[in-house]
């Protein structure tokens, strides 16, 4: 990435006009969305894994306040990338079925509630693979420097 970033800058031996910095700003920055996409479509279980334990653990410090919204979020793409969908048809990569909750949990359950709603939110993530894809960018906003160095050990 930093490569295509320095080969656009060093190409401009003579002051470019501002029109051309942005066309090559932005030819730099598709450049490196494209990248970045392409590494996070494979998040692999190790991968997984390892970003849950950083955000399971207490001493690592958040790059921002997670909101109620973001901790529902990460519990519901946790439970859909490990146990599967909350609601029927279940597919053969749904394991544990017998151990999800019969029905919502009553409204003065509000964390409860709120758990069960995110997580039923996330069935119409396609598939495990895609929720754990989800998870990790999520996890990337939320702690930042420690699960991007996670993730470059693992796409090297």
């Amino acid at each position: 990435i930093a490569t295509v970033v320095l080969l656009c800058a060093k190409q401009q031996t003579n002051p470019p006009s501002p029109a051309l910095n942005v066309y090559h700003a932005s030819f730099a920055a598709v450049i490196v969305a494209n990248h970045l996409s392409l590494t996070m479509s494979e998040v692999s279980v190790e991968l997984f894994e390892e970003v849950a334990k950083i955000m399971s653990d207490p001493n690592v410090p958040p790059k921002k306040k997670a909101s109620m919204e973001d901790k529902t979020r990460v519990y519901a793409l946790y439970k859909r990338a490990t146990v599967g969908r909350l609601n029927p048809p279940y597919t053969d990569e749904d394991t544990e079925t017998e151990k999800r909750p019969k029905s919502r949990p009553g409204m003065l359950s509000f964390e409860a509630r709120a758990k069960y709603d995110a997580w039923a939110k996330t069935d119409e993530v396609a598939s495990k693979a895609e929720a754990r894809k989800q998870y990790v960018e999520l996890a990337e906003e939320l702690v930042g420097d420690p699960v991007s160095d996670c993730i470059k050990k693992h796409s090297s």
